[in-house]
């Protein structure tokens, strides 16, 4: 992993002065634009997309920052049990090194299904029609693309989705991910076009509510083993680290850029500056002072996407507002996929704060609603902790 980084900056600074340009570019035509139209803030077109107020995304902040001590334990337990005597940024989605179960294709499926149709029997059912109409294209091929999507036509009503099954339990996850995004545009069928199109902050909850249906399901098989469950709970921990600490530094320093880049513009220096500091300032005393990756801004596509501003803080409102619905259908059981349903139809309708209002009964543009999300999240990370003990024991 090291190499790699090593390798990869030496590739981005022969370039820098392209990906500075670059950046200064973005940030300076949006602002100037945001100048001439009359917006008085950076953030505000941003959270137009995201249909949501400026106190919901600094309430969701606010809960994270104030929840650092927590992410930060999971990072150190993580890379200590790895036994990562100094972990850093390039640890952050470093692999357990254990050998865990393979699923073909076809176990895959029926493992989702059969989780599926357990935990949420319709949308159990509708994952069975979309394997059977053979609406994803699965198989790994010399010159596919990686990664995972998934479409809808609002002409045939149908999804398609994209990726590469290649035997492992995150696939089986990513399967499970793009067919929640399906079942929101299945619950959206009838929905006129305009209703039809609903905000990212909003598309993100059905696909992680869909991953955490399957993480449960798994979780409670007796069938699975223990190494297996080790590692699906390990998927949920990086998960954990991206939504806790990886995105909230992304947004922090593109928030930073466009602050000073109002005043001119910033050199690959002070972006590379900008960058490990805020790094720091997240890991806090779990990172050396050499452990950031200052050219991580050079190389992470999604500071240069032209149409969608921040591109990443709807990621974490998705995963956090899916632990709601994890929690209601904790008390409720099967009665909460009701709301759940209604959620979805409402999403390309209402705000987000109305939506989350109607379905969940909760006030997202409260700290303590979003503080309640992330304390949830320590049950998994205490069974996390104890089959790793199990593991480290056999």
């Amino acid at each position: 992993r090291q190499a790699v980084t090593t390798g990869s900056a030496k590739a981005l600074q022969q370039n820098q002065h392209l990906f500075a340009a670059a950046i200064n570019a973005i940030s300076g035509t949006r602002l100037e634009l945001n100048r001439r139209r009359g917006i008085p803030h950076f953030l505000n077109p941003g959270l137009f997309q995201a249909s949501i107020q400026r106190d919901t995304l600094d309430a969701l902040l606010g809960a994270i920052e104030s929840r650092l001590p927590f992410a930060r334990e999971v990072f150190k337990f993580r890379t200590s049990a790895m036994k990562i005597a100094d972990p850093g940024w390039v640890d952050l989605r470093a692999a357990l090194p254990i050998e865990g179960a393979k699923p073909d294709w076809q176990t895959g499926v029926d493992l989702s299904s059969s989780d599926f149709n357990r935990g949420y029997p319709a949308m159990g059912a509708f994952f069975d029609e979309l394997i059977e109409k053979q609406w994803v294209d699965y198989s790994a091929r010399s010159a596919k693309r990686p990664g995972g999507f998934c479409t809808t036509s609002l002409l045939s009503k149908e999804s398609r989705i994209f990726m590469n099954y290649e035997n492992t339990l995150n696939d089986v996850l990513t399967l499970a991910h793009e067919a929640g995004h399906a079942w929101h545009s299945r619950i959206l069928r009838e929905a006129r076009p305009l209703a039809s199109r609903y905000p990212m902050t909003l598309a993100e909850t059905a696909s992680t509510f869909a991953e955490r249906i399957l993480t449960r399901g798994l979780l409670k098989n007796p069938e699975v083993d223990k190494t297996t469950q080790l590692l699906v709970l390990d998927a949920e921990i990086e998960h954990m680290l991206a939504f806790l600490l990886d995105l909230p530094i992304r947004f922090r320093f593109e928030e930073a850029v466009y602050q000073r880049r109002s005043k001119g513009q910033l050199s690959a220096t002070e972006l590379c500056q900008l960058m490990s500091e805020t790094q720091r300032r997240f890991f806090g005393e779990s990172f050396s002072e050499n452990s950031p990756d200052p050219w991580f801004w050079a190389s992470k596509m999604h500071f240069y996407i032209e149409k969608v501003q921040f591109y990443n803080y709807p990621y974490v409102f998705g995963y956090l507002l899916s632990q709601g619905f994890v929690e209601k259908v904790d008390r409720e059981g099967t009665n909460a996929f009701a709301a759940f349903e209604s959620f979805l139809k409402l999403s390309g309708s209402l705000s987000c704060e109305d939506v989350v209002a109607k379905t969940l009964g909760e006030d997202i543009s409260k700290e303590a609603f979003w503080t309640r999300m992330i304390d949830g999240l320590a049950e998994n990370f205490a069974a996390y902790k104890s089959l790793m003990a199990e593991q480290v024991a056999s």
